[in-house]
């Protein structure tokens, strides 16, 4: 092989995702040995009590006095299966991790359309030390999802133009992080930033359609029946997870559009 050719195949974007890779296997050792945090039990009677389809319907029905429905979706078919063997609980946690590297990896890449930017945000995801709780805690999943759905639909709604089939994609995933985790209303924001910041082309519907269902559901959980409980207080470790990882992102729109003024 030649120099060039080993120089150039040094540089692929395969060799920075190995690296990565290694990295996060490193931080999350031991994680499949972790056994259930003690609200895990109480998480699993809520969604068992109420069902998948019923937890789904809660989903869209921002009133009622649900706790954080989407979660059903990773505590139930795991317990179907499985019943109360922690391992499958754990090895779906560190893959939904895995594929929020990707994810940040692949937002960062199209804000920036530089590798060396998107592998240092996927760095900064992958692993952090006030994270631990996230790789080694089931009850954390909340926060775990909440990132992922988020990354999701501003990887789906970035990633080309806007049209109504993708519009339909967009609003579930938002409506799925905010019912995992509260602090994920701030999803609707990134999507407002994107389009003053970023985008050439203005595209307002999708964001107008956002932005009405975040004042909904912070309505309800201001004045709704839940309102006031501690449960939807933001901080601990997921707290600092999602916001470390989303300004993470954060920098990077800025970036973007730094870039895109360069040129």
């Amino acid at each position: 092989m030649k120099q060039a050719d080993l120089r150039k195949w040094a540089r692929g974007p395969w060799v920075a995702g190995l690296a990565i890779g290694a990295y996060f296997a490193w931080f999350a050792r031991g994680a499949l040995r972790a056994h259930f945090a003690i609200d895990d039990p109480m998480n699993m009677g809520f969604y068992w009590r109420d069902g998948l389809l019923r937890s789904m319907e809660n989903v869209v029905m921002l009133w009622r006095t649900s706790y954080r429905p989407m979660a059903a979706a990773f505590y139930l078919p795991i317990y179907d299966l499985f019943g109360v063997n922690p391992l499958p609980y754990r090895i779906a946690i560190l893959a939904i991790l895995a594929i929020n590297i990707f994810l940040s990896y692949r937002i960062a890449m199209l804000l920036t359309e530089s590798r060396a930017a998107a592998a240092l945000t996927a760095v900064l995801v992958a692993a952090h030390a006030s994270m631990t709780p996230l790789y080694y805690n089931t009850s954390m999943i909340y926060d775990v999802l909440e990132f992922f759905f988020t990354a999701a639909m501003l990887w789906v709604y970035m990633r080309g133009e806007m049209t109504w089939t993708r519009g339909l994609v967009v609003a579930p995933l938002y409506l799925a992080a905010i019912n995992t985790k509260e602090i994920a209303v701030v999803g609707a924001a990134w999507v407002v930033a994107y389009e003053a910041l970023v985008s050439k082309n203005r595209r307002w519907t999708v964001p107008a359609v956002l932005v009405a269902i975040a004042v909904a559901f912070t309505a309800a959980r201001v004045f709704g029946p839940i309102a006031g409980g501690a449960a939807y207080q933001v901080g601990g470790p997921g707290a600092t997870y999602i916001i470390a990882a989303l300004s993470a992102l954060a920098a990077f729109l800025l970036s973007g559009r730094a870039a895109r003024l360069r040129r």
